[in-house]
């Protein structure tokens, strides 16, 4: 595929949970691609070259019948992982997911595609994530390796001196009441 530009914030159907619980926080974007349809489709539809152009994801292993084990990169090197399935597959038009029960994460999505001209077309992503909170409320995420430094209120000041320039290997700075 030669050249693609995004925007973001599009005006896309929404999409309808089959769960009664949230479906988590709504991400779209859109990106019209300088290629057919059934190669965009075709592009898409393994998402294992979804890593190539997506920073926040290591890799898509397709572990067959449908799914595949998805392993994002989270803050501070932190790896988020989760089996998703395949939903929904419409031949050059809409794949559809959502992670599979029992995942520690939470997400579904869409991607919709459409022709533009013949030799462009459209693609709307439009998922739904679980907000990272929910994981370190529950335990499945402890963000604590994170922080470097722990220092009483009133060093504030010294705290943020140390982040921003970096002394003492300063990486996150928790200040404690």
């Amino acid at each position: 595929m030669d050249e693609a530009t995004s925007t973001t914030d599009q005006v896309m159907p929404p999409m309808a949970p089959d769960t009664q619980q949230s479906p988590g926080v709504p991400v779209k974007a859109a990106v019209t691609v300088r290629a057919p349809l059934e190669e965009v489709y075709a592009f898409w539809s393994g998402f294992r070259s979804m890593p190539s152009f997506m920073d926040t994801l290591a890799s898509v292993q397709i572990t067959g019948d449908g799914r595949a084990h998805w392993v994002l990169r989270g803050p501070a090197g932190m790896k988020v992982e989760f089996d998703a399935e395949i939903t929904e597959a419409i031949p050059n038009e809409r794949i559809a997911w959502r992670t599979t029960p029992g995942s520690k994460a939470n997400a579904m999505g869409a991607i919709m595609n459409r022709d533009i001209t013949i030799k462009s077309s459209q693609c709307h992503v439009h998922c739904y994530m679980q907000p990272l909170l929910e994981h370190i409320q529950n335990g499945d995420i402890d963000p604590t390796f994170i922080i470097t430094h722990t220092l009483p209120l009133d060093a504030a000041p010294k705290g943020y001196d140390m982040l921003k320039n970096k002394l003492d290997n300063c990486e996150k700075v928790v200040l404690k009441a």
